[in-house]
């Protein structure tokens, strides 16, 4: 179990009991004693933020060019989003709109350096193709000298069907995973293990362990015609993909 905290010389015996008896998904334990803290225990959180245990657990150790938070240093190599080159119509009360943050211009927002900076895990990630794919291959161990990042039964939990049906915002019907998409759902020649997500901007990713695959592809302009499984060209990519390795 991952106990983090400190306790006072005298307390040792607090914090053996502490790891015997509690829970590994989140409990805390805090004394004061004689106008003083003396135990200080907590499990389940870390401490650190998702930018600073991706940096630490993926994007180092892998040595991938995807961040979660860019480097200032590495500012000379971001190329800005461009808007699509035809707005798609929103209510500006719908679910759509709502899922994109309308009146939030977007573009101006990933092109912001603050943005960048701090690297939003849902919207502020900035790399290429090849650092994003490598991370799906990380995660499934198909990078040369590295070993898979995530375990198979975690691999088969994220890729099961979790739920299945219509999507109120997309108006798809679809299904859902744990945060992933079930692959296997628009392309039947993938592994039913195979899990990814698309990208506002059109962009998809996902990992096929059954196939030993990592794709990512990336566009600088918006897609006028994105949605859950990316801009259109990515149906006729990763058929020509599955194709080349079958």
């Amino acid at each position: 179990m991952n106990v983090q905290g400190t306790v006072e010389a005298g307390f040792e015996g607090v914090r053996e009991e502490f790891v015997r008896v509690a829970s590994a998904d989140g409990a805390q334990l805090a004394v004061y004693a004689h106008g003083r803290r003396v135990v200080d225990l907590w499990t389940g959180v870390t401490g650190a933020s998702i930018q600073e245990l991706y940096e630490q657990r993926v994007r180092a150790p892998y040595e991938l060019d995807f961040n979660l938070g860019l480097p200032e240093a590495q500012e000379p190599r971001y190329d800005p989003v461009r808007p699509a080159e035809r707005q798609p119509e929103l209510h500006p009360r719908g679910l759509m709109a709502v899922a994109f943050n309308v009146p939030t211009d977007l573009v101006a927002f990933a092109n912001t350096r603050e943005t960048r900076a701090l690297g939003s895990s849902s919207a502020g990630s900035v790399g290429n193709a090849r650092g994003l794919a490598g991370m799906y291959a990380a995660a499934i161990g198909v990078l040369d000298r590295w070993p898979a990042l995530l375990a198979p039964e975690t691999v088969a939990e994220f890729s099961r069907v979790h739920a299945e049906g219509g999507d109120l915002v997309t108006g798809e019907s679809r299904p859902f995973g744990l945060g992933f998409v079930p692959m296997a759902a628009r392309y039947p020649f993938a592994d039913r293990r195979a899990f990814g997500h698309s990208g506002a901007v059109g962009a998809l990713s996902f990992a096929d362990p059954g196939r030993g695959l990592a794709y990512a592809y990336t566009r600088r302009r918006f897609s006028p015609a994105g949605g859950a499984w990316g801009a259109p060209e990515n149906d006729a990519l990763v058929t020509a993909l599955y194709n080349a390795t079958t």
